[in-house]
């Protein structure tokens, strides 16, 4: 009998605990024994409460970066009517997503069953090895960029962010780490769900790169912590369980959330229904849902419940809500850009995009602020978007330019897309006019011309034009992970 499992891949617009909602599922059938890869389900989604607020500020980002359009979600199919088809797929097969958490959560939180699979991404962190991000212990989980790039170095991807091609590339990247015996599947043969049975030595835990794993215990499932061998480090005692951030943790206790350290002590009671990781030492919180404040490692609350919603703090401001507006408040809960806004983002490099709406002409207008509430750019612009340290993109009448920090334009507005930087020095973006390819450097000069028709020929030729520059511009020696798009 054939060897088949499935690959899901899901595009919503949020996380599950913002509200988010399901747009588009893409499953694929992966054959174990050949490597064979073929489209299972695809559709776009409608949800209920699917509504012009899901388009815009945290909600769409995916109406941005795909070519998913909102109208036709407004015409898509309800979930409900494609959910015997979905259950009938997860029911036959065993499956797996790449970000299992992300996109099962969402999946179980609407009631699917599904016989899960291990995670890709989690399978993959302690085999790609990434160095943990500023302020986190973890290695860092890799995208599916850092995945693709890792086993398939030689190959082109530039991600569409659509379900059905996110799961065919996934699915390839399965395939892959089965082939070289790193993908277990022995739960498709046992029939049971994987159980990791590797023990610590002895009962002294040494500080060590830590994440979380479930298994079930008495059909319910029960969260601890492993090492990069899969060694029990913490045991599977809890609810639910997140990865370490500034040495600590969320963890949930019978609906309630508290904070553990990298033993396995409780430093911050379950008292909370809402918790976020640590930032800059400090975390946002809330009781009930509705009020949120902010407290520090301690345990102590630093920012009283006061506020309507909430971001992690950047730069040493957080973006929050107050009487339906944005504004941005300093690490003593003092107000430092007052709520004038109706959408904001986290400040980065000093500066934050903004949004006021005009009611008069019903438009959504962006500009760039500082942290002295000083228009950097005016807030009379289609998007904007902060790109590097250096860059801003930003986008009038369809077409985008590039601006500096400073105020100043460095090109006009003539891109038709602009991508967020990569490579190894974050260095290179991709820049599109009509159908026609190229890359900027860091200060936008065309490294690359706006003259190649598609990535194959971008690739053959294109990367040939700069060879004679300071640096011999290759794939492999930029280590390039494309950017989402």
């Amino acid at each position: 009998m054939e060897n088949i499992i499935l690959v899901v891949d899901i595009e919503t617009t949020g996380f599950l605990n913002q509200g988010g909602l399901i747009i588009e599922i893409g499953i694929v059938k992966l054959n174990l024994e050949n490597g064979e890869i073929s489209p299972a389900f695809n559709s776009l989604i409608r949800e209920p409460t699917f509504s012009y607020s899901h388009t815009k500020g945290q909600f769409g980002w995916i109406f941005k970066n795909s070519d998913i359009n909102p109208a036709d979600i407004a015409e898509a199919p309800s979930l409900e009517s494609q959910r015997d088809i979905i259950q009938f797929l997860f029911d036959k097969y065993y499956a797996t997503a790449y970000n299992k958490e992300f996109d099962f959560g969402f999946l179980k939180d609407r009631n699917f069953s599904i016989k899960e699979l291990p995670c890709p991404m989690l399978t993959a962190a302690p085999i790609i090895n990434l160095p943990p991000d500023p302020g986190f212990t973890d290695t860092k989980l890799p995208s599916i960029y850092d995945a693709w790039y890792y086993f398939f170095e030689n190959d082109f991807y530039l991600q569409d962010n659509r379900g059905l091609d996110d799961a065919m590339h996934e699915a390839k990247i399965v395939y892959k780490m089965y082939q070289l015996n790193l993908y277990d599947i022995s739960l498709i043969e046992e029939n049971k769900k994987t159980e990791i049975t590797s023990k610590t030595e002895n009962n002294t835990v040494q500080k060590r790169s830590l994440r979380p794993e479930y298994k079930y215990l008495n059909s319910k499932k029960k969260w601890g912590y492993i090492d990069k061998d899969k060694n029990i480090v913490i045991d599977f005692i809890f609810d639910y369980a997140n990865h370490f951030s500034e040495g600590l943790a969320i963890i949930e206790l019978d609906g309630k959330k508290g904070y553990i350290d990298e033993t396995g002590k409780i430093v911050i009671p379950c008292i909370y229904k809402d918790a976020w990781s640590f930032h800059e030492g400090i975390a946002c919180v809330s009781l009930n849902h509705f009020e949120y404040g902010y407290i520090d490692t301690s345990g102590k609350v630093i920012i009283p419940f006061i506020y309507n919603s909430f971001s992690s703090f950047y730069d040493g401001l957080a973006c929050v809500i107050w009487d339906s507006r944005y504004g941005f408040i300093d690490k003593e809960g003092q107000i430092v850009i007052n709520n004038r806004y109706s959408d904001a983002h986290l400040f980065k490099h000093g500066l934050a995009e903004v949004e006021i709406y005009d009611k008069e002409n019903d438009e959504n207008n962006w500009g760039i602020i500082n942290k002295s509430d000083q228009e950097i750019f005016p807030i009379i612009y289609e998007d904007v978007k902060i790109l590097n340290e250096k860059l801003i993109k930003i986008k009038q009448e369809g077409k985008y330019a590039l601006a500096d920090h400073k105020g100043k334009f460095l090109t006009s507005f003539k891109y038709d897309k602009i991508w967020d930087f990569a490579g190894i020095d974050k260095d290179i973006a991709f820049v599109k006019i009509g159908q026609y390819l190229g890359c900027i450097n860091s200060v936008s000069d065309e490294i690359i011309p706006v003259k190649y028709r598609n990535y194959n020929e971008f690739k053959e030729t294109g990367i040939k034009e700069i060879t004679t520059k300071s640096r011999i511009w290759k794939i492999l020696e930029l280590q390039i992970i494309f950017p989402f798009g």
